[in-house]
């Protein structure tokens, strides 16, 4: 059974590390355990997507996983956008973002994160009832989303964010009155490393539609 850690709030406005790039940073040291995403269709109609969102912790060392995204305007769910590249191409993400230089917006957004022993397994359920809009991560201004033609969907991949269950890594959120994904871990190889940094996105199967 997985074990609640703690809700996790970003700060998002008047904060700037590491040049203020948009994208999840994959750390060094960590490649993500032996966490394994599947994703799974389990409803399609021309008005609704339903998806399981499966992860298992095949390793022998505990990983944390981001869960229960509330995102930048407030509403809970998952992040939701189409590849760049391919537009085609639905993404689902569950992660931590780095936040940008500078916003005017006054945060809302935070997640869960849980912790996943070795052999266990974490299921998000996951529903897209038309019609529906991207969510831009990693953060994006949300009254300029688009909408999202679910007859243009062809194929579908998820991406959860982990991190290593290293005991520094906990520790960095203990006694947070309003713990923001910027703490610092202070110990061990990770010492000196945002939350943000040592995060891992580990992609799904890719489900064609």
């Amino acid at each position: 059974m997985t074990k609640l850690i703690t809700a996790l709030p970003l700060l998002i406005f008047l904060i700037g590390l590491s040049g203020g790039k948009k994208n999840v940073t994959e750390s060094q040291q960590f490649t993500g355990g032996g966490a394994v995403v599947e994703l799974v269709l389990v409803e399609r109609s021309s008005k609704r997507l339903k998806f399981q969102i499966r992860v298992n912790n095949s390793g022998k060392e505990a990983v944390l996983i981001v869960s229960n995204p509330v995102r930048v305007d407030g509403d809970r769910g998952a992040y939701l956008s189409l590849n760049e590249h391919n537009p085609d191409l639905l993404e689902i993400a569950f992660a931590v973002y780095e936040p940008p230089i500078y916003t005017i917006y006054a945060p809302k957004h935070r997640v869960t994160l849980l912790q996943l022993a070795p052999g266990e397994t974490h299921v998000e359920d996951v529903v897209l009832d038309e019609p529906f809009k991207d969510t831009k991560p990693p953060w994006g201004e949300w009254n300029d989303t688009k909408r999202i033609d679910i007859e243009n969907v062809r194929e579908v991949v998820a991406k959860v964010g982990v991190l290593p269950g290293d005991p520094a890594v906990s520790a960095s959120l203990v006694n947070v009155a309003s713990p923001h994904g910027l703490e610092r871990v202070t110990s061990g190889p990770l010492k000196g490393k945002a939350l943000f940094e040592i995060q891992t996105l580990v992609s799904s199967n890719v489900v064609k539609l």
